[in-house]
């Protein structure tokens, strides 16, 4: 499902260099395992150090080819991760079951950390955001249900079905309540200054290329969307991306 990472490299920017420790810790027996693993991270990026933290517990039933467990937590950019993992039915078809939670966060700050630049019209937006889904695959099919999230005051629900992986076909409903587009537009002199500085950005048309092969089909509810101070209620937007 991922593109090749090589061929993306003009559209995602400078390659990031660094280096990782981590300490493991191994208990249990053959057949019920347990695996505590942390550790820190540190790499650069366009001359910014970036640091994170990693903890890893898991275990599995072996004997009884039951069930296997897993918990991680993650710090780094100002982001902090939670995931779970649980997979049964060992024996024959796995099925997998987790949850991951992004707590509240800065948006704008993680960019900035990531080497990026943007100044939105208004100051306040893209200041705090928070995730939280949940996620079941089985048979080569995965379902990421409920999705839940907030970008400032906009409230995000919905799911994503993929269908299969190869050829890669999903499809998705999102719904948002109100969403002010013009708080978000860049402001005409800080678009300006990008500009004068060199900086590209993310290349639509190469990221465009790369995911050519998906085939997508889904619908995004708004139930008030403000653009060019122009209110429209009731917007939904279907999207189909045929490969």
């Amino acid at each position: 499902l991922l593109p090749d990472l090589e061929r993306l490299k003009p559209a995602l920017g400078q390659p990031i260099a660094g280096v990782a420790e981590f300490q493991a810790t191994l208990s249990g027996t053959t057949t019920t395992p347990a695996l505590a693993l942390s550790g820190n991270v540190s790499a650069e990026r366009r001359g910014v150090e970036l640091r994170g933290k990693l903890r890893l517990d898991g275990w599995a039933d072996f004997a009884r080819r039951k069930v296997a467990e897993a918990q991680a937590t993650l710090q780094a950019l100002g982001l902090n991760l939670e995931a779970s993992l649980r997979a049964t039915d060992l024996r024959s078809e796995p099925k997998l079951t987790g949850q991951l939670v992004v707590a509240e966060f800065d948006p704008l700050a993680v960019w900035t950390k990531l080497g990026g630049s943007y100044s939105p019209a208004d100051d306040t937006a893209l200041r705090s955001a928070a995730l939280q889904l949940g996620f079941e695959a089985t048979g080569g099919q995965l379902i990421i249900e409920p999705i839940r999230g907030r970008v400032d005051q906009t409230e995000l629900d919905g799911q994503i079905e993929v269908r299969s992986f190869r050829p890669p076909d999903l499809t998705f409903a999102l719904h948002t309540g109100r969403l002010d587009l013009d708080r978000y537009q860049a402001r005409a002199d800080a678009d300006t200054e990008m500009r004068a500085d060199g900086e590209s950005g993310l290349d639509a048309e190469a990221l465009a290329e790369e995911w050519q092969a998906l085939g997508l089909e889904g619908v995004i509810q708004i139930d008030e969307l403000i653009l060019n101070g122009q209110p429209s209620k009731d917007v939904e937007i279907d999207l189909t991306w045929d490969p």
